[in-house]
């Protein structure tokens, strides 16, 4: 039983280890791309207003994906760049209109909001669109906003990964001190050994509870 509780234990932490891995692409990624992170192509972008209910409420987390702007079409939601009170932010809202600008021209695109009355004023340029509407994830946007802080990201990423390293550390030295207590007066030579397999024996342990965390 205690075995099968140590196991369990690791595949969390190992699982914890690949979010704060790729947490950390996405916090990096949009440090340098305006503040847009970015996986393999999908964005994740907290929502703020209201504007989109009920199709995407206030506090959800949009995933939109990279798109071409010439395959948008009407009834497509976008999140793009916008200006409101001279500060530049993102929208995210649906196409209401392509405007065709003459053959061979990028068209741009008139906006609103699900659950606004009115189309947006502004056109939306073809450079401004950021990502196309994927998916939705309910109720994690605050959480998002947490993670993208400095403390967020140090309190649920930084710290945990230490006390993880730790934690793996610990153990590694565990073993070390057992095997040597447990062979107290062998030769150096043996001693050496036996160090060596020992380590051997926890890589080897490590590698099976990684793989038992892939799996899950």
């Amino acid at each position: 039983m205690k075995k099968v509780v140590g196991i369990v234990i690791n595949v969390i932490l190992w699982l914890f280890v690949v979010f704060a891995a790729l947490t950390t692409v996405v916090v990096f990624t949009g440090t340098s791309n305006n503040g847009v992170g970015n996986l393999f192509g999908y964005m994740p972008f907290s929502i703020q207003t209201q504007s989109m209910e009920p199709t995407i409420k206030a506090g959800d987390v949009v995933i939109g994906k990279e798109v071409d702007f010439n395959t948008l079409k009407e009834g497509d939601i976008i999140t793009y760049w916008t200006t409101v009170d001279e500060q530049k932010i993102l929208n995210t809202h649906r196409i209401t209109k392509v405007i065709s600008n003459g053959k061979g021209s990028v068209p741009s695109f008139k906006t609103k909001g699900d659950n606004n009355q009115i189309e947006d004023e502004y056109t939306v340029a073809a450079a401004d669109i950021v990502a196309k509407y994927n998916s939705k994830i309910s109720g994690l946007g605050k959480a998002v906003d947490f993670l993208e802080t400095q403390k967020g990201f140090f309190i649920c990423i930084v710290l945990p990964l230490i006390l993880f390293f730790l934690y793996q550390l610990y153990h590694f030295i565990k073993v070390i001190v057992t095997v040597k207590q447990e062979n107290a007066g062998l030769s150096k030579e043996d001693e050496e050994e036996l160090k060596k397999k020992a380590v051997e024996e926890y890589l080897a342990k490590q590698k099976e509870e990684q793989e038992a965390s892939e799996e899950k």
